[in-house]
């Protein structure tokens, strides 16, 4: 009988449909009989190599057979970051590129004697910036009168207020006094907070 590889047909079943070849036929799974051993007129011992139902891979194939390799390039190393600035030029850019001067600064340096650069400027997050002073905001008085107004904050601790020609009132320490969110007269907030001197940081 003829052990050559399936086709057609029986190639389909034998691949598609686990269809076992044996003795050059192909038979439904579970079907098939023992294969025959052709008889030789020889005394030589006749080897049949079983394949292993459980196999162990030992190698694996690679994936990429059959694909355009692309060579790998080699890696290169980053270079030291360059401080902020104008990059070298002329022949301080031919020192730097060449002959491994170090730019730092605005000047080439001989290797291995370039100072520190100069750190960048850092804005603390946590205390920025003043903002400008803002104004103060405006308030209505609740009087019918500037009297009324004064008179009300004389009788509630706020002492004597005296009014300027322009219509500006001011307390006895001078403060300059505003009508505060509720309407009442009151001296207005300060550009910059008095510390008490008894308080040590």
């Amino acid at each position: 009988m003829s052990n050559l590889a399936p086709t057609g047909v029986n190639k389909i079943l034998v691949e598609k449909y686990g269809y076992e070849w044996v003795n050059g036929k192909a038979w439904a799974p579970g079907t098939a009989p023992e294969a025959e051993i052709p008889a030789k007129t020889s005394q030589e011992p006749v080897l049949i190599s079983i394949p292993d139902p459980d196999p162990v891979l030992t190698s694996f194939p690679d994936p990429t057979l059959g694909q355009k390799q692309t060579p790998v390039q080699p890696t290169e190393i980053d270079p030291l970051p360059v401080p902020e600035g104008p990059a070298p030029s002329g022949i301080n850019k031919i020192l730097v590129e060449k002959y491994g001067y170090e730019w730092v600064d605005g000047k080439a340096w001989e290797p291995g004697t370039a100072p520190l650069p100069e750190p960048p400027i850092v804005i603390d997050p946590i205390m920025p910036d003043p903002l400008p002073n803002p104004e103060a905001p405006v308030h209505d008085s609740r009087f019918d009168t500037v009297d009324n107004a004064i008179e009300f904050a004389e009788a509630n601790g706020q002492g004597d207020l005296s009014v300027a020609e322009d219509g500006t009132i001011t307390n006895s320490f001078g403060e300059t006094m505003v009508y505060d969110s509720t309407g009442n007269l009151a001296p207005a907030p300060r550009d910059t907070p008095i510390m008490d001197p008894g308080i040590i940081f």
